[in-house]
Protein backbone atom coordinates (compact mmCIF):
# COMPACT_ATOMS: atom_id res chain seq x y z
CA UNK A 1 0.00 0.00 0.00
CA UNK A 2 2.45 2.54 0.94
CA UNK A 3 4.30 1.64 -2.24
CA UNK A 4 1.23 2.58 -4.34
CA UNK A 5 1.46 5.93 -2.53
CA UNK A 6 4.91 6.66 -3.09
CA UNK A 7 4.42 6.04 -6.67
CA UNK A 8 1.12 8.08 -6.75
CA UNK A 9 3.33 10.81 -5.30
CA UNK A 10 6.03 10.54 -7.50
CA UNK A 11 3.78 10.39 -10.44
CA UNK A 12 1.79 13.33 -9.20
CA UNK A 13 5.31 15.19 -8.89
CA UNK A 14 6.70 14.61 -12.74
CA UNK A 15 3.21 15.36 -13.62
CA UNK A 16 3.64 19.06 -11.47
CA UNK A 17 6.68 19.12 -13.32
CA UNK A 18 5.43 18.57 -16.76
CA UNK A 19 2.31 21.31 -16.39
CA UNK A 20 5.27 23.74 -14.90
CA UNK A 21 7.77 23.19 -17.57
CA UNK A 22 4.88 23.34 -20.22
CA UNK A 23 3.50 26.75 -18.81
CA UNK A 24 6.73 28.28 -19.09
CA UNK A 25 7.54 27.38 -22.20
CA UNK A 26 4.12 29.01 -23.34
CA UNK A 27 5.32 32.03 -21.66
CA UNK A 28 7.99 32.11 -23.52
CA UNK A 29 6.62 30.89 -26.73
CA UNK A 30 3.95 33.79 -26.01
CA UNK A 31 6.70 36.70 -25.94
CA UNK A 32 9.00 35.38 -28.92
CA UNK A 33 5.39 35.68 -31.06
CA UNK A 34 4.16 39.16 -29.37
CA UNK A 35 8.28 39.69 -30.51
CA UNK A 36 7.77 38.68 -33.61
CA UNK A 37 3.91 40.25 -34.33
CA UNK A 38 5.27 43.39 -34.07
CA UNK A 39 8.52 42.80 -36.15
CA UNK A 40 6.06 41.77 -38.82
CA UNK A 41 3.37 44.76 -37.86
CA UNK A 42 6.64 47.00 -38.67
CA UNK A 43 7.65 45.16 -42.02
CA UNK A 44 4.38 45.11 -43.10
CA UNK A 45 3.75 49.08 -42.84
CA UNK A 46 7.16 49.67 -44.06
CA UNK A 47 6.17 47.91 -47.32
CA UNK A 48 2.78 49.86 -47.30
CA UNK A 49 4.58 52.32 -47.13
CA UNK A 50 7.06 51.21 -50.14
CA UNK A 51 4.23 49.87 -52.44
CA UNK A 52 2.31 53.42 -52.19
CA UNK A 53 5.32 55.39 -53.27
CA UNK A 54 6.44 53.37 -56.47
CA UNK A 55 3.95 53.58 -59.12
CA UNK A 56 4.17 50.11 -60.10
CA UNK A 57 2.63 46.82 -58.11
CA UNK A 58 5.27 44.62 -56.65
CA UNK A 59 4.34 41.22 -57.00
CA UNK A 60 7.40 39.66 -56.18
CA UNK A 61 7.55 41.70 -52.57
CA UNK A 62 3.33 40.69 -52.21
CA UNK A 63 3.67 37.33 -52.98
CA UNK A 64 6.94 36.77 -50.67
CA UNK A 65 4.59 38.49 -47.90
CA UNK A 66 2.22 36.17 -48.23
CA UNK A 67 4.26 32.84 -48.37
CA UNK A 68 6.32 34.28 -45.06
CA UNK A 69 2.90 34.99 -43.59
CA UNK A 70 1.75 31.65 -44.49
CA UNK A 71 4.64 30.03 -43.17
CA UNK A 72 4.31 31.76 -39.82
CA UNK A 73 0.69 30.40 -39.93
CA UNK A 74 2.31 26.98 -40.31
CA UNK A 75 4.49 27.19 -37.64
CA UNK A 76 2.39 28.98 -34.90
CA UNK A 77 -0.54 25.83 -35.87
CA UNK A 78 2.52 23.56 -35.09
CA UNK A 79 3.33 24.62 -31.99
CA UNK A 80 0.09 24.38 -30.92
CA UNK A 81 -0.52 21.49 -32.09
CA UNK A 82 2.86 19.33 -30.64
CA UNK A 83 1.67 20.04 -27.25
CA UNK A 84 -1.64 18.73 -27.62
CA UNK A 85 -1.05 15.23 -29.58
CA UNK A 86 2.00 14.87 -26.66
CA UNK A 87 -0.67 14.93 -23.98
CA UNK A 88 -3.15 12.55 -26.01
CA UNK A 89 -0.05 9.84 -26.21
CA UNK A 90 0.10 10.64 -22.52
CA UNK A 91 -3.21 10.32 -22.12
CA UNK A 92 -3.96 7.20 -24.21
CA UNK A 93 -0.70 5.55 -22.18
CA UNK A 94 -2.27 6.38 -18.76
CA UNK A 95 -5.89 4.73 -20.36
CA UNK A 96 -4.31 1.86 -20.99
CA UNK A 97 -2.31 1.97 -17.34
CA UNK A 98 -5.56 2.20 -15.93
CA UNK A 99 -7.07 -0.18 -17.78
CA UNK A 100 -4.50 -2.72 -16.73
CA UNK A 101 -5.59 -1.51 -13.45
CA UNK A 102 -9.01 -2.21 -13.53
CA UNK A 103 -8.78 -5.40 -14.74
CA UNK A 104 -6.44 -6.60 -12.20
CA UNK A 105 -8.90 -5.56 -9.29
CA UNK A 106 -11.19 -8.62 -9.70
CA UNK A 107 -8.40 -10.72 -8.46
CA UNK A 108 -7.96 -8.60 -5.65
CA UNK A 109 -10.97 -8.38 -4.07
CA UNK A 110 -13.53 -11.62 -3.12
CA UNK A 111 -16.28 -12.89 -4.82
CA UNK A 112 -19.52 -12.79 -3.45
CA UNK A 113 -19.77 -16.07 -2.80
CA UNK A 114 -16.45 -16.48 -1.10
CA UNK A 115 -17.28 -13.67 1.38
CA UNK A 116 -20.18 -15.29 1.86
CA UNK A 117 -18.88 -18.72 2.98
CA UNK A 118 -16.09 -17.24 4.69
CA UNK A 119 -18.62 -14.94 7.24
CA UNK A 120 -20.30 -18.32 7.39
CA UNK A 121 -17.19 -20.26 8.76
CA UNK A 122 -16.23 -17.62 10.42
CA UNK A 123 -19.52 -17.76 12.60
CA UNK A 124 -19.71 -21.01 13.13
CA UNK A 125 -15.79 -20.28 14.00
CA UNK A 126 -16.98 -18.06 16.92
CA UNK A 127 -20.22 -20.54 17.60
CA UNK A 128 -17.11 -22.84 18.74
CA UNK A 129 -15.80 -20.48 21.05
CA UNK A 130 -18.52 -19.30 22.70
CA UNK A 131 -19.40 -22.95 23.64
CA UNK A 132 -16.01 -23.93 24.38
CA UNK A 133 -15.92 -20.83 26.82
CA UNK A 134 -19.42 -21.77 28.16
CA UNK A 135 -18.19 -24.73 29.95
CA UNK A 136 -15.15 -23.01 31.29
CA UNK A 137 -16.91 -22.49 34.32
CA UNK A 138 -18.35 -25.89 34.82
CA UNK A 139 -15.50 -28.37 34.13
CA UNK A 140 -12.41 -26.31 35.73
CA UNK A 141 -11.85 -24.62 39.08
CA UNK A 142 -11.47 -21.37 39.90
CA UNK A 143 -7.82 -19.76 40.18
CA UNK A 144 -8.39 -18.49 43.74
CA UNK A 145 -10.32 -21.46 44.90
CA UNK A 146 -7.51 -23.73 44.07
CA UNK A 147 -5.40 -21.21 45.36
CA UNK A 148 -7.12 -21.99 49.27
CA UNK A 149 -7.23 -25.48 48.64
CA UNK A 150 -2.86 -25.96 47.86
CA UNK A 151 -3.21 -23.33 51.02
CA UNK A 152 -4.57 -26.29 53.16
CA UNK A 153 -3.06 -29.10 51.66
CA UNK A 154 0.59 -27.06 52.67
CA UNK A 155 -0.75 -26.08 56.24
CA UNK A 156 -1.87 -29.61 56.63
CA UNK A 157 1.63 -31.29 55.33
CA UNK A 158 2.90 -28.60 57.92
CA UNK A 159 0.82 -29.70 61.04
CA UNK A 160 1.75 -33.66 59.88
CA UNK A 161 5.71 -32.99 59.67
CA UNK A 162 5.75 -30.86 63.02
CA UNK A 163 3.56 -33.62 65.04
CA UNK A 164 5.64 -36.37 63.49
CA UNK A 165 8.76 -34.57 64.78
CA UNK A 166 7.20 -34.45 68.29
CA UNK A 167 5.75 -37.94 68.27
CA UNK A 168 9.67 -39.29 67.41
CA UNK A 169 11.26 -36.98 69.85
CA UNK A 170 8.66 -38.06 72.44
CA UNK A 171 9.60 -41.63 71.89
CA UNK A 172 13.22 -40.98 72.30
CA UNK A 173 12.98 -39.55 75.68
CA UNK A 174 10.56 -42.72 76.73
CA UNK A 175 13.94 -44.85 75.65
CA UNK A 176 16.20 -43.26 76.86
CA UNK A 177 14.38 -43.11 80.29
Amino acid sequence: MADDKLDLDVRYAALSERVQSTVQTFTSFRAEVQTSLSNISASIASLAQEVRSNQRTPWATIIGMITIGLSIVGMVGWLAYWPVQNAVVDLKNYDTHVAEIINALPSRFLSLDEFDRRLARASEDRQRVEAVLASLPTTYVPRNEINVMMKMFDDLHDRVERLERTRVSHTARQIGD
